[in-house]
């Protein structure tokens, strides 16, 4: 899906275009299915500050096994978690300044926006000062609409959160690791267009 073109750009491309703008020194992307086809794609990008490797995963980690798995990567930098199927004309600098100014308490920062299908979305609950409390993922029960985006900030002590609580079966970020992270998820919400570009009807919207 990261290769599929929106008004004739890959998707992959557009987001790499923006993490250059946001000045992104290193950029990983983890490939499996139709690898051969994004490796060529990021051989044949141009060449710029930012630095653009891939790494192969035979068998899918997960979104947080891929994080877990090349945690080196991220030693001593701010990161940035993103699925490279959605689509966002967001200005992401805003959510990097609210990561830097989040409550002491939290080791991430979430992208939240307000869903237009509720069900087949990750639903998160906040308090008053921005920091979820509850989360229910693509619940038949009416839980409001503003949804887990699934694109996040979050600094190289998260890692070192998870091996020092010695947290197994470390799989899917948001079935796996949001539910322990309670009271350390901050948000940011964007009104700007935020979609996954999975359906037909996304993609013409896109």
């Amino acid at each position: 899906k990261c290769l599929i073109p929106i008004d004739g750009k890959p998707l992959l491309g557009i987001w790499l275009k923006t993490l250059e703008k946001l000045g992104c020194e290193k950029i990983l992307i983890n490939t499996h299915y139709l690898a051969n086809m994004v490796e060529d794609f990021v051989e044949s990008y141009p060449k710029s500050k930012t630095n653009i490797l891939t790494i192969y995963e035979k068998k899918l980690l997960g979104t947080a096994g891929t994080l877990l798995s090349n945690k080196s990567f991220f030693k001593g930098s701010k990161g940035l978690i993103i699925h490279s199927d959605n689509l966002t004309d967001a200005n992401l600098n805003l959510i990097i300044e609210a990561h830097e100014n989040r409550p002491k308490s939290c080791l991430l920062t979430m992208l939240t926006f307000n869903c237009l299908n509720p069900k087949s979305c990750g639903i998160v609950q906040i308090n008053e000062d921005g920091i979820v409390q509850n989360f229910y993922e693509k619940s038949e029960i009416d839980h409001g609409n503003r949804a887990n985006g699934a694109l996040y900030v979050f600094d190289y002590e998260l890692i070192e959160y998870i091996e020092n609580n010695n947290i197994s079966n470390f799989f899917d970020i948001s079935l796996d690791l949001i539910p322990i992270l309670m009271g350390k998820i901050y948000t940011w919400h964007t009104s700007a267009n935020y979609f996954d570009i999975g359906s037909h009807e996304s993609l013409k919207i896109a």
